[in-house]
């Protein structure tokens, strides 16, 4: 007698006769974590295709039941732990609870030693910080393709740095803004040595002492970091060779005691031509107190004036393709709205497309203010000019605030 097939006797994978890595195609198209959990219960074929997929990035930075139920499965089966590519912790507890704090590392401990195929670590955005992230790392086997601190001082990572070499991208930025990055510590030649893409602090420039490949950077400012800026930029001769772009994101920048930033606008392109002359991609995200320091040259501080020898600044790149410009997006009484309402961005791209700077290309900008609650990112006009010289207005986009976003 032929009994009836039961759920257990049902392969769906048998259903469809497919290669295993068509299967695997389909399952890495699957964006869903509650349906790739579903494939893997669906039938042991389905398991083998899906698992990868199910367990390629894991976030424990959103609740503890999360990062302790995870760590429970990992523990349990640590096979799992070898699908494991994209991984973000957070620290839980605050050192008054110490008990509580030890118990959430031994569990990272245990899960770190489990992840040996990792190839990005993200500590996420938190003020509370790890007993000791050194110790925490000390004898994994895993090799990183990139690395976001978003929370740890650099004295706290120092020695996992030098044990990561072929960490290729690099994000280091504190929620403060002002403390990360300021430990009296180098980063020669043997720390990151193929570094590529740099998302840090402004202070931790000044923390290199030999040059790197890196080829992308943002630095964002912290609160008073109009005291740093200048060594830092000065420290950019140390990429000279390889840097192609640079962001930089002045936005938190305040007023020192004598109500004035104490270096120009101008003054930074000044410094960044001089020590990254071939750079090909420059974006700046002003503060709200860009000082246009007008030369003998000009009789007067109008806001043409100051686009025109805006304008004589760029023409010191040699090779800049691509320039983007934001004041701060509630400064209202910046040069740059003026000039936008008063002649219009199409007059502002014919004066920055000047034929002393043949090789830019492209240029990406907004032309009103706007409110504070939209700072991530602010509607522009992007303009393009054609290898005969003329340009045209391309089309709208956005002008992304932060270290996310192509802007080329």
């Amino acid at each position: 007698m032929i009994r009836p097939p039961t759920p257990e006797d049902y392969d769906p994978s048998s259903a469809i006769p497919l290669p295993p890595e068509l299967y695997s195609h389909i399952f890495s198209l699957i964006p869903c974590k509650r349906q790739l959990h579903r494939l893997c219960l669906a039938s042991s074929s389905f398991y083998h295709e899906a698992v990868p997929f199910l367990y390629h990035t894991v976030d424990l930075a959103t609740s503890k039941t999360r990062t302790i139920s995870f760590g429970s499965t990992i523990t349990s089966n640590p096979k799992l732990g070898l699908h494991v590519r994209n991984l973000t912790i957070r620290c839980w507890s605050h050192p008054s609870y110490e008990c509580v704090r030890d118990a959430f590392e031994a569990l990272y401990r245990q899960i770190l030693l489990t992840v040996d195929n990792l190839q990005v670590l993200t500590i996420a955005e938190t003020h509370i910080r790890f007993k000791d992230f050194n110790a925490l790392v000390r004898h994994c086997r895993f090799t990183l393709d990139a690395f976001h601190n978003m929370s740890l001082g650099l004295d706290a990572i120092d020695e996992f740095l030098l044990c990561q070499p072929r960490i290729r991208h690099w994000t280091h930025l504190s929620q403060c803004q002002c403390t990360i990055g300021s430990a009296d510590l180098t980063l020669h030649s043997q720390v990151l040595p193929n570094l590529t893409i740099m998302e840090t602090d402004l202070q931790l420039v000044n923390s290199f002492d030999a040059p790197h490949p890196v080829r992308e950077m943002y630095l964002r400012y912290g609160i008073r970091d109009n005291l740093f800026e200048r060594p830092a930029l000065v420290k950019l001769k140390l990429f000279t060779e390889t840097l192609v772009t640079l962001k930089l994101d002045r936005n938190c920048i305040v007023l020192d005691g004598h109500g004035l930033a104490d270096f120009s606008g101008l003054d930074i392109l000044q410094h960044v031509a001089e020590s990254v002359p071939g750079l090909r991609n420059l974006w700046i995200q002003d503060s709200h107190f860009w000082k246009v320091a007008l030369d003998g040259e000009l009789d007067s501080p109008d806001t043409n004036a100051a686009l025109i020898l805006l304008s004589k600044y760029l023409a010191r790149f040699a090779k800049l393709e691509t320039f983007a410009y934001s004041p701060h997006p509630s400064d209202s009484t910046s040069f740059w709205w003026s000039i936008c309402e008063d002649k219009g961005p199409d007059y502002v791209a014919q004066v920055l497309f000047s034929p002393n700077s043949p090789s830019l290309r492209t240029l990406l900008f907004p032309v009103e203010p706007v409110p504070v609650s939209s700072y991530s990112a602010v509607l522009a006009v992007r303009y393009l000019r054609s290898p005969i010289g003329d340009h045209r207005k391309h089309s709208s986009a956005l002008f992304n605030f932060g270290p996310q976003g192509e802007q080329w």
